[in-house]
């Protein structure tokens, strides 16, 4: 966190707690790595993010003080989880490098796997019970959904893995701004990257969906969208 009064001397997050109110402070919203404050004698907000502040209208500060007084009373806070039911478990990846798996009866918590950096995206293939996760390091593994043995399959440093979409033998994965299929038996690469070869989406691609025919499911297709505001029929 920087302070803005003190020329940009880098401060911890609990510094700058115990001190907002000598500096004329009040934090409104509080999430892992942001903290949103108010400046009390100015009609301004300041949002500290990481090492940037920015300024937002002051009439926000009512609404979020009222929702960190809620934030602040629960245990932890879960960014953007990603969910798959995996028979009778709920598999729930988030941001804190974690995937913990409960019983879906009782929810008890049965199991987690860690990594070094978050999880993005969760696929389950019921057919071989594996469960395939992709990371923000650009990194997809393949999990045993009984014995939680690990298969890594690199993508290499092109971005994050943002989604996945199963068909038959095949995976569709969406990783940076491109786009492969994978063999769900060998975990190879059944074609390389689709979105260059294709010309077709210039920004990350974040979703996938398989769409079968009416008649026969060997006429399916593939929709991708993409942070370029496009989505593709492959």
């Amino acid at each position: 966190i920087i302070d803005p009064s003190a020329e940009d001397t880098p401060m911890t997050v609990d510094e700058f707690d115990n001190n907002r109110h000598d500096d004329g402070y009040d934090t409104l919203d509080q999430t892992e790595d942001t903290i949103i404050i108010a400046e009390e004698d100015d009609d301004d907000d300041v949002v500290a993010s990481d090492k940037e502040i920015l300024f937002i209208e002051s009439q926000l500060a009512t609404i979020r003080k009222s929702r960190f007084q809620l934030m602040s009373q629960m245990e932890e806070l879960v960014a953007h989880p990603v969910l798959v039911v995996v028979g009778n478990t709920l598999w729930v990846g988030d941001t804190k490098k974690a995937i913990t798996i409960y019983e879906l009866q009782t929810w008890e918590e049965k199991h987690t796997l860690f990594h070094s950096v978050p999880v993005k995206a969760m696929m389950y293939d019921e057919y071989y019970k594996k469960v395939w996760c992709g990371y923000s390091g650009g990194d997809i593994i393949v999990y045993d959904s009984v014995t939680y043995e690990k298969t890594i399959i690199p993508c290499g440093n092109i971005g994050s893995v943002e989604c996945f979409a199963q068909y038959m033998t095949s995976v569709w994965v969406g990783v940076g701004k491109a786009l492969y299929v994978y063999s769900k038996r060998t975990y190879m690469k059944k074609r390389e990257d689709i979105n260059a070869v294709e010309n077709g989406h210039t920004d990350w691609i974040r979703s996938l969906l398989v769409v079968t025919d009416n008649v026969s499911e060997d006429q399916a297709k593939v929709w991708s969208s993409s942070d370029d505001g496009t989505v593709i029929l492959w």
